[in-house]
């Protein structure tokens, strides 16, 4: 699991605290106080989390494989940062997926057949969550008591984010919809959809973005 975790993230895994495996009513793995990328690195992309909870595919157990289904934070405190191109993931996550973005670029047919677009990354949930970014410009936004659903059933399927929790003092509500994230990742234009409420402010956005 932490092999995949890093695989997915470009990021270094440290497991600090135990590990349990739930079989019912969900097969899952329960992973406590677990960090992701160097936290002691400021204002780098990087996670903590209290429990991490990884619902498991019983079938792919079965077969000796390893599927992910989802992911559960709980307690996290995650921060995103800009690497001055405009790019909020990870650099190694970024390569990971140049293969799928050269595929999409040369046909559409071809993302299709890329091996790349068989990953399941299924869904991510925050509670109790911490978000904090940092921009170039000195930019910085903190998000408290979030509780985030994030739903990317495969690379070449729509991502999907909901939620909500307490900005600039406020409560606020989220959602966002990437129609293409590929096309995106390449420069190119795809369809976007985004909604955000805090106190009387309303910001909506429906169109293409790069």
């Amino acid at each position: 699991i932490r092999s995949e975790i890093a695989a997915l993230s470009g990021l270094p895994v440290i497991v600090k605290g135990g590990v349990s495996i739930k079989l019912f009513p969900r097969f899952a793995a329960i992973i406590n106080n677990i960090e992701i990328g160097s936290f002691a690195a400021p204002k780098t992309a990087a996670m903590t989390a209290a429990t991490l909870e990884v619902d498991l595919s019983r079938l792919a157990a079965l077969g000796n494989r390893l599927k992910i289904n989802a992911l559960r934070f709980y307690a996290a405190d995650i921060r995103l940062a800009d690497d001055g191109a405009g790019n909020w993931l990870p650099a190694r996550m970024a390569s990971q997926l140049a293969p799928a973005i050269l595929a999409e670029q040369r046909s559409a047919g071809a993302l299709a057949s890329a091996p790349q677009t068989g990953w399941s990354i299924g869904s991510v949930r925050l509670t109790r969550s911490r978000l904090r970014f940092f921009g170039t410009g000195g930019l910085e936004e903190d998000i408290s008591d979030a509780d985030l659903m994030l739903d990317w059933p495969r690379l070449a399927a729509p991502l999907t984010v909901s939620g909500g929790g307490t900005w600039r003092g406020k409560p606020a509500r989220f959602s966002a919809r990437l129609q293409n994230i590929i096309p995106m990742a390449a420069g190119n234009n795809s369809a976007v959809t985004f909604d955000a409420e805090s106190g009387a402010a309303r910001l909506s956005f429906d169109g293409f973005a790069n």
